[in-house]
C-alpha cells in the first residue's frame, strides 16, 4: 500500500503530460522548497548554513508564496467559470455549530463547518440541493439554483424527538479519514460536559487525559504529558492567550469555564507551522461568541463550587459581550471534618472570563477577550503527620490573568488577515507563618505578544503566512521578611528578559482526491536580553560555584545570547479508497523556555527559566505515521498511529540539587538527548443511543545524560526513563443515551505504573540510618487504575419553557482505589539497637476512596 500511494504522488509533482496552470506552478514550486527544507533538518545540516544563507531562503520563500497570492487574481479568462457557495450554522439562539455537517446531495459530497460555523464550496453553476445537519438538531433541507456568489445563513432547531437510528453522511463522518492532520483531536464544549465528573465540574484538561499518548502524575497534578514529555513542553492557548498554568486547586479544576467554550483542538502531532514555542503539544482552546441577538442566563450550582455566565446583546447583531464566573466553596467541608487536624486547612479559588465581540463592517470584527483567576490552598500543619510527613502551614498563593485583542478582516470569501495582540501574566507566591522566621516567597512569568496572519482559499488549496513577536520577563523568585520581627534577610534572583519573533507560512492542498498535503515552515528566533550577569566558569562542561572565575556584566537590553532555527512541518494523506488512508508526518519545534522542577508534579514554588549560554533550547524532531479507517457506514471510527520523537537538550538535574532561590542555575542543570516512541491506538463506535471511545498506548520515554559530576555516575552515560515513561495506557469512555432526557456515561482508566527511585541500600550515620540512592527512575510505582460513573437528567424537551434545567450526577473512583501519587522512605528508629530499626515504605495517595458529587445546571 506504501509503494502505490508514493507512485501517486510523484506522478502528481512530476507529470510531464499535465498542463500546470502558473497557480498550480507555483504551488508546486512551495512545495519542493518544503521538501528541500525538511531534508536539510532531517539531515541535521541545515545548523551548519550560515544566518545569511537562512535569510536568503527565507526570501525566496515569501517571494513564492506571494507570487502564488498574486496569481488569485489572474483575469477570469484564463479560468473556469464557477460561483462561490458559503454559510454559516448556527442554532436558534445564533451561536455557530462546530462540526455540523453540510452535504450536497447532487455531488455525494460534503463537509463539516469550523470552529465560527462557517463552510464554503466553489460550484458550477446551477440547481443543487443542500442538507445541513448536527446530532441532537433537526436536519435542514435547502435548495439553491447557483448563478452567482452566494451566501447563506442556515439556522438549525434542537429535535425534540428521540430518533432510533442516526444517519452518518458527508465530510464530517469520515473526516478523520480525509484530512492530513495526524495526532490531531477535536472536541466541542458539549462532549466534555457529557463525561462524568470530579465534584461535578467538567473538565477540558481531565478531557484530554483519556486520549491516546496523555498521562499524568495523577489526582491533583497540574498540567498533562504528552508522549512522555515534561509539562512545560505544551502550549496552552486561551483564545490566544498563553497560559502557564491551567489548573485550579493545584490540579483538581482547570481553569476553563466549560459554559463558555466553543471547541478545544488538540494537536500532539502534525503541529501546524502558525503554532511554535513549545515541543509535546498544542492545547487550542475557543471560547464562543456572545449572544448578538438576546439575553442568555446560564449557571451551576454543585457541592463544591458554582458558576455563572450572563450574555447580553448591546447593539443587536452588531456588539454583544458576556462575563463568566466561578468560584469554590471548599472550606467550609474541611471545618466540618470530625479530625481537629484538617479544620485549619484552606482550599478555594475564583476565576472571571469576559468576552466581547464588535462587527463594524460585514468584512470586520474585533474580539476582547479577559481572563483572571486566583487560587489560595494551605494544610493545615499537623494534618499528614499520621504519615509521617514533615509538614507545614505555608500558605501557597496563585494568580493567572490575561486579555487578548483580535481583529479579522475579510477581503472576499477566501482571503483576510486576522491581527492579534495579547499579554498573559502568572505570579505564584507562598507565605512561612514560622515565629521569628515569618517570609513571603513570590515569583512570576509575564509575556506580551502581537501576531499577525493572512490566509488565501483557491479551490483545493488555503494558503496562511504570518508573524510573531512576544516580550518574555521572569521574576525567577525573592524571599522577603513577612513583618518587622522576622531574622530573614531580603534576597532577590536574577530577574530575566527575552525577545522571541517567528515568520511562518502553511499551504494545506488538496492535490488529487486521493491525495492531500499539508506542508509548513518556521523560522523563529531568540534573543536573551540584559540587563544581567553571565557567570564564567574554570570548566564549562562541569559547572560549579568553586569554578567560578568571572563575570561578565550586560547592559539594558544588550543581547547576553540568541539563537534561531527552522521548524519544518509536513503532513501528507493518500487515500487508498474510501476507507483506508495512510498519513505521515514529521515536525521540529524549538522551545526557548523551560520550567525548572525537580518534582514530579508542578507547584507554586517551581521556577520558569529562559535560555542562555548554558542552558540551551529544546529541539524536538518527531516522525509519525499512521492507518485511518472507517467502517460499517462510518460507525466505526478507527486509527493505528505510531511515532519516534528526539528531543535535543532535554532538561534534566544534578542529584541532591535545590532549585528554589539558586542563584546559579546552570550549575544544577543536565542536558541530554531524550526519545519517545510508541504505537496509539484510537477506536469509536458511535451510533445516536451509543457513543463509545477506546484509547490505548504502548510507548517508552527515555533520557541520556553525559554528566561530569561523580555524583551522577550511577545513571551518567546510559538510557534511563524519563520520569514520566508510562509503557502501557488504556481508556474507555461509554455514553448511553437512555431517552432525549437521561444518559448514563462511564470512564475507566488504566497507567502503569510511573517511575521511581527507590533507595538500594541504607548506611548509618551517628546510629541513624539514612536510605542510599544510587540509580535513577529504576523502579516503578504501583499501576494506576480508577472508574467514574455519570448520569445526566435533562428536563423535558417537549415542555417549552424559557427556563431549563439539568441535574448532573457522578461517583469518581467507584471501588476506591488508593492509587499512588508518590512512594517514600523513611527509616524508623525507635529500637534499642540501631541495626535493628527499619526503613518503611510510605505511599501517599490523593484520594483514597469514592467522591460522590451533584450538580445542577440551568439555562435561561
Amino acid at each position: 500500500m506504501l509503494i502505490i500511494a508514493l507512485k501517486r504522488f510523484k506522478i502528481f509533482l512530476f507529470n510531464p503530460n499535465y498542463n500546470y496552470s502558473t497557480f498550480e506552478l507555483l504551488c508546486r514550486i512551495n512545495l519542493l522548497f518544503y521538501l528541500y527544507l525538511t531534508t536539510f533538518c532531517l539531515l541535521n545540516k541545515i545548523d551548519a548554513l550560515s544566518m545569511k544563507k537562512w535569510y536568503v531562503l527565507l526570501f525566496f520563500k515569501f517571494f513564492f508564496t506571494l507570487s502564488t497570492f498574486a496569481c488569485q487574481d489572474l483575469p477570469s479568462i484564463f479560468q473556469e467559470r464557477e460561483y462561490l457557495l458559503v454559510g454559516v450554522v448556527k442554532n436558534q439562539q445564533g451561536v455557530p455549530l462546530t462540526d455540523a455537517t453540510i452535504w450536497i446531495e447532487e455531488l455525494k459530497k460534503g463537509l463539516t463547518t469550523d470552529m465560527n460555523g462557517f463552510f464554503s464550496f466553489t460550484l458550477k453553476s446551477g440547481k443543487y440541493t443542500i442538507k445541513a445537519s448536527f446530532i441532537g438538531y433537526t436536519t435542514t433541507i435547502l435548495e439553491v439554483n447557483l448563478n452567482q456568489n452566494t451566501t447563506l445563513i442556515i439556522r438549525l432547531e434542537e429535535s425534540l424527538e428521540l430518533l432510533n437510528t442516526v444517519e452518518i453522511v458527508g465530510g464530517g463522518a469520515d473526516k478523520n479519514v480525509k484530512n492530513a492532520e495526524l495526532g490531531v483531536t477535536r472536541l466541542n464544549a458539549q462532549a466534555i460536559k457529557e463525561l462524568p465528573t470530579l465534584l461535578g465540574e467538567a473538565d477540558v484538561i481531565r478531557t484530554i487525559q483519556t486520549l491516546p499518548g496523555i498521562t499524568s502524575v495523577g489526582e491533583s497534578a497540574t498540567g498533562f504529558n504528552v508522549r512522555g514529555g515534561n509539562i512545560d513542553q505544551n502550549l496552552l492557548l486561551l483564545d490566544h492567550i498563553p497560559i502557564f498554568n491551567p489548573s485550579h486547586l493545584i490540579g483538581f479544576f482547570s481553569i476553563f469555564n466549560p459554559d463558555l467554550l466553543r471547541d478545544i483542538t488538540f494537536y500532539r502531532g502534525g503541529i501546524p507551522a502558525q503554532y511554535g514555542g513549545r515541543a509535546s503539544s498544542v492545547l487550542d482552546v475557543r471560547l464562543r461568541d456572545p449572544n448578538m441577538e438576546s439575553n442568555h442566563l446560564k449557571g451551576s450550582v454543585g457541592l463544591i463550587t458554582s458558576r455563572f455566565l450572563v450574555e447580553a446583546p448591546l447593539i443587536k447583531n452588531k456588539l454583544s459581550s458576556a462575563i463568566g464566573a466561578r468560584w469554590s466553596y471548599a472550606d467550609y467541608l474541611f471545618r466540618s471534618f470530625l479530625r481537629p487536624e484538617l479544620k485549619e486547612t484552606e482550599a478555594n479559588f475564583y476565576d472571571f472570563t469576559f468576552k466581547s465581540i464588535y462587527k463594524p463592517s460585514e468584512k470586520d470584527q474585533v474580539n476582547l477577550t479577559a481572563f483572571i483567576g486566583k487560587d489560595a490552598f494551605r494544610i493545615a500543619g499537623d494534618s499528614l503527620s499520621t504519615l509521617e510527613i514533615n509538614a507545614s502551614s505555608t500558605r501557597y498563593l496563585w494568580k493567572t490573568q490575561g486579555a487578548s485583542i483580535r481583529w479579522s478582516h475579510f477581503v472576499n470569501e477566501n482571503a483576510g488577515f486576522h491581527l492579534t495582540t495579547f499579554f498573559s501574566d502568572y505570579q505564584p507566591s507562598f507565605d512561612i507563618p514560622a515565629p521569628g522566621s515569618e517570609a513571603i516567597f513570590k515569583s512570576g512569568i509575564s509575556q506580551k505578544s502581537i501576531q499577525g496572519e493572512g490566509f488565501l482559499s483557491q479551490k483545493a488549496i488555503t494558503i496562511r503566512t504570518g508573524f510573531q513577536l512576544s516580550k518574555l520577563d521572569i521574576n525567577p523568585g525573592s524571599l522577603l521578611p513577612a513583618s518587622q520581627f522576622s531574622s530573614i534577610n531580603p534576597f532577590f534572583t536574577q530577574q530575566e528578559s527575552a525577545l522571541e519573533s517567528a515568520i511562518f507560512t502553511n499551504t494545506d492542498w488538496d492535490l488529487s482526491p486521493a491525495i492531500r498535503l499539508s506542508a509548513g515552515i518556521r523560522f523563529s528566533h531568540f534573543a536573551l536580553l540584559g540587563p544581567g550577569n553571565q557567570y564564567i566558569y574554570a570548566n564549562e562542561k562541569e559547572r560549579d560555584i568553586l569554578n567560578l572565575i568571572d563575570t561578565a556584566y550586560f547592559s539594558n537590553n544588550q543581547i547576553i545570547k540568541q539563537y534561531a532555527g527552522w521548524e519544518p512541518r509536513l503532513g501528507l494523506r493518500i487515500s487508498l479508497n474510501q476507507v483506508f488512508s495512510i498519513k505521515a508526518g514529521f515536525h521540529r519545534a524549538m522551545q526557548y523556555l523551560h520550567l525548572i522542577t525537580n518534582s514530579t508534579a508542578a507547584l507554586p514554588t517551581d521556577r520558569w527559566k529562559l535560555s542562555d549560554a548554558y542552558i540551551k533550547p529544546q529541539i524536538a524532531s518527531q516522525l509519525t505515521l499512521g492507518l485511518f479507517a472507517n467502517l460499517n457506514n462510518n460507525q466505526w471510527e478507527t486509527s493505528l498511529e505510531g511515532y519516534y520523537k528526539r528531543i535535543q537538550n532535554m532538561p534534566d538535574y544534578r542529584s541532591g540539587t535545590n532549585l528554589l532561590l539558586l542563584e546559579y542555575p546552570e550549575t544544577a542543570i543536565l542536558q541530554g538527548l531524550g526519545r519517545s516512541y510508541g504505537l496509539e491506538l484510537w477506536v469509536r463506535k458511535q451510533s445516536f443511543r451509543w457513543d463509545a471511545n477506546l484509547s490505548y498506548s504502548l510507548s517508552r520515554s527515555e533520557i541520556l545524560v553525559h554528566s561530569p559530576y561523580p555524583e551522577d555516575r550511577a545513571f551518567s552515560g546510559k538510557y534511563y526513563p524519563s520520569n514520566y515513561n508510562r509503557p502501557h495506557t488504556l481508556n474507555l469512555n461509554v455514553l448511553y443515551r437512555i431517552n432525549k432526557r437521561i444518559r448514563l456515561s462511564a470512564i475507566f482508566t488504566y497507567l502503569s505504573g510511573r517511575p521511581a527511585t527507590f533507595p538500594d541500600e541504607r548506611i548509618s550515620v551517628n546510629n541513624i540510618f539514612i536510605p542510599l540512592y544510587t540509580s535513577r527512575n529504576g523502579n516503578t510505582t504501583p499501576d494506576y487504575h480508577r472508574l467514574d460513573l455519570g448520569l445526566i437528567i435533562d428536563s423535558d424537551p417537549r415542555i417549552t419553557k424559557k427556563w431549563k434545567g439539568k441535574w448532573n450526577f457522578s461517583l469518581y473512583n467507584v471501588y476506591a482505589r488508593k492509587n499512588p501519587y508518590s512512594v517514600f522512605f523513611k527509616t524508623i528508629n525507635d529500637r534499642p539497637v540501631s541495626t535493628r530499626n527499619r526503613s518503611n515504605a510510605f505511599q501517599l495517595s490523593v484520594i483514597g476512596s469514592v467522591i460522590p458529587s451533584i450538580s445542577y445546571e440551568f439555562d435561561y
